[in-house]
């Protein structure tokens, strides 16, 4: 399964969409800020690194750079609440807007079946 690094997240609203992902067998860690991103990406692979809705736009922005760069060839799947996403230079876009935990699990299993098969 997926090694998964996580920044970003209110851990509060997204416990469900974790507990989904780790029962399905995915491995999850989180970063609480960009100095833990950078010693994460240079210590584990990860397959997949979600940057959470509860960042600022230009700190989604800064976030993908530095993911792009410590961590080359991890996909990047960005949440968001706003009507459009703040990252255009990512694999994927989740509006979280009332969405089911179910709906963060389809997307994490699409992209890391390809890094899988790959």
């Amino acid at each position: 399964m997926a090694n998964i690094l996580r920044i970003g997240m209110d851990e509060s609203s997204t416990k469900p969409r974790r507990m989904l992902l780790e029962r399905a067998g995915h491995t999850i860690s989180e970063a609480g800020d960009v100095r833990q991103l950078v010693a994460a990406c240079s210590g584990v692979h990860f397959d997949l690194i979600i940057i959470g809705h509860k960042l600022p736009a230009m700190e989604k922005l800064r976030v993908s750079t530095l993911v792009q760069e410590h961590c080359p060839g991890t996909k990047i799947l960005e949440l968001h609440t706003a009507p459009t996403p703040d990252l255009e230079n990512v694999d994927a876009h989740l509006h979280i807007n009332g969405d089911a935990p179910e709906d963060l699990f389809r997307y994490v299993e699409r992209l890391t079946a390809k890094r899988e098969s790959a």
